[in-house]
């Protein structure tokens, strides 16, 4: 199996949750705070930041797990 087909199945796996799916929804409209976003969504802030953190975390892996895979050949 290709590694992008493995690759992409991990973040969408991260996405699958319905709030972060929520969350893609409304910044795709634009940047927001964390705080407008918490209000937007009628949940709290520290767990908005915690799907955002995830998030990241997931995406940023994924990408330098790529980078060094093109780096070394």
């Amino acid at each position: 199996m290709d590694e992008v087909y493995r690759l992409q199945a991990g973040i969408l796996k991260t996405l699958s949750n319905p709030r972060r799916l929520e969350i893609i929804h409304l910044l795709a409209d634009g940047p927001r705070e964390v705080t407008r976003l918490a209000e937007e969504m009628g949940i709290s802030q520290p767990n908005v930041s915690q799907h955002l953190a995830l998030m990241r975390s997931a995406v940023s892996s994924r990408l330098s797990g790529t980078a060094a895979r093109f780096a070394t050949g």
